[in-house]
């Protein structure tokens, strides 16, 4: 068996490694140092020693899931799933960096004309546009007024 100082280098490898890709939260980097079966005292020491030095920050994570959300046109409310699956906690999600509604409102706006196009008339395509933008976890309800006519129940 491997001693465990060159167990704990091959852990911090791992998630250096990972690391240099994107930003992990300390949740999401201890589920996978224990899914390649590293044990729970080195994985407290690793990621101990990670966020000491810097390399990991479940702030800086939340920040670059934000920026993610925003390129990529995920709502807050998208933006706080991932956050969740990221294994972050409450206290850092609220501290997060957030756009207030009136922002997420315009990005919506924006999304909608931008997917649109030419085609506001086409009932099935401002359907679809809809349910792309409901599906990215953005409330769509005030676009209505943008449309020609009410949504059909």
């Amino acid at each position: 068996m491997a001693s465990s100082g060159s167990e704990k280098s091959r852990a911090y490898a791992t998630c250096v490694r990972l690391l240099s890709r994107r930003e992990y939260g300390s949740r999401a980097l201890r589920r996978k140092l224990q899914d390649k079966g590293y044990s729970t005292s080195i994985c407290d020491d690793v990621l101990a020693q990670l966020e000491n030095s810097g390399l990991q920050s479940d702030e800086r994570c939340a920040e670059a899931i934000l920026r993610t959300g925003a390129h990529r046109g995920w709502s807050q409310r998208r933006c706080r799933a991932r956050m969740l699956q990221e294994g972050l906690s409450e206290e850092t999600i609220a501290s997060a960096p957030w756009h207030d509604e009136t922002e997420e409102q315009i990005r919506a706006r924006n999304l909608y004309h931008k997917w649109i196009g030419d085609d506001h008339h086409d009932p099935k395509k401002r359907r679809r546009v809809l349910q792309r933008l409901a599906r990215r976890g953005f409330a769509i309800h005030f676009l209505f007024d943008e449309m020609d006519e009410p949504p059909r129940r």
